[in-house]
């Protein structure tokens, strides 16, 4: 009995990690901005900076899993200035803006990103969202390339993106006085990656499909077990 519940688990659970795995290992690739700028601005209180899109958008090339290259554009902030605070390493702010994304494959993806973090102590930090299920809100999805709408074309997706090097890191330049020398960097994007939220459907399934055969494995044993005591009695 147990040999065949394990292979029974195996058929049914097997597909469906796969089906995960494999969803999960498509992602577009973000390169080097040519167009756009940001910037980082101490207030002098060695704790905030003002970030301000100098020019914008953000324009670059982009791949999907490293086929035909397309375009990605992010726009500027909404509130077009935003206040960062330091919090240990990192800063935290709230900001919003646009991502649009096409290839001559006829992939495309637009949404609405949904920003809440600068991750510092580098000078090359990078723009995340503390929410991993997906801070990247679709709006419009379609695809040709093979898996590209069933890994995209989701509600939320995943988008992070790296800048270019500074010559101060963040939490060095927040101790500069306003105005002075040195008080404010520019950066681009210098990488960054859009993937598709956790699969959580399919391990969710995965567990209660595992979980309600062996569930029902053991009743069964139990109850042949009782009735074979029963017979003998």
């Amino acid at each position: 009995m147990k040999k065949n519940l394990l292979i029974a688990v195996a058929l049914v659970a097997g597909p469906l990690l796969w089906a995960s795995a494999a969803q999960a290992g498509l992602e577009i690739t973000l390169g080097d901005s040519t167009s756009g700028a940001i910037s980082f601005t101490s207030v002098g209180n060695n704790s905030q900076l003002d970030v301000t899109f100098t020019s914008s958008p953000f324009i670059g090339a982009a791949t999907v899993d490293g086929a035909t290259p397309g375009t990605y554009s992010l726009s500027a902030f909404s509130p077009a200035t935003v206040v960062a605070t330091l919090s240990g390493e990192n800063f935290t702010f709230d900001a919003t803006e646009t991502f649009d994304f096409s290839d001559p494959a006829g992939d495309m993806l637009a949404g609405t990103v949904t920003w809440n973090q600068i991750t510092d102590n580098s000078f090359n930090p990078s723009l995340h969202n503390t929410a991993v299920m997906g801070n990247l809100a679709v709006s419009s999805c379609s695809g040709m390339t093979p898996g590209f709408q069933g890994t995209f074309c989701n509600p939320t997706d995943i988008i992070d993106y790296t800048f270019t090097t500074l010559g101060t890191p963040l939490d060095m330049l927040v101790t500069q006085p306003a105005g002075s020398t040195g008080s404010t960097e520019s950066a681009g994007i210098s990488s960054g990656e859009v993937t598709p939220a956790p699969p959580i459907g399919h391990g969710l399934l995965v567990l209660l499909v595992v979980g309600g055969m062996l569930f029902g494995g053991e009743l069964w044993g139990r109850g042949k077990k009782l009735f074979s005591l029963g017979a003998a009695a």
